[in-house]
């Protein structure tokens, strides 16, 4: 499946099964996956359990779907919001970014 034709079909299954939700409420869900990501990786590195990587990969699909969510909520179209930025971000040049500000730090010191 496309992400557009999961969008499509995940917008028809959160109808049926919770037609009262708001955007704000998909926020929420977001804001408690990626907690629940955050709390599996440092367990995972902290106490070196690499069985809590299958958690953390279930933590980024809930996002995902969750943003989902929320797109369809406010009549966005998720495929179509990534290209977009992803155009914008892969032109940046970080790299340089970094070799300014050392160069200006430096001429501090």
């Amino acid at each position: 499946m496309t992400i557009s034709e999961i969008q499509n079909a995940l917008e028809e299954w959160h109808e049926a099964n919770f037609p009262d939700a708001t955007p704000e409420d998909m926020l929420i869900g977001v804001a408690e996956e990626v907690g629940e990501l955050a709390h599996a990786n440092l367990k995972r590195r902290q106490l070196q359990m690499p069985e809590l990587i299958e958690k953390e990969k279930d933590a980024v699909g809930d996002i995902v779907l969750f943003l989902m969510n929320y797109c369809n909520l406010m009549g966005w179209d998720i495929r179509e919001l990534t290209e977009k930025t992803w155009e914008e971000v892969r032109e940046r040049d970080y790299q340089q970014v970094r070799a300014v500000y050392r160069a200006a730090e430096e001429e501090k010191l």
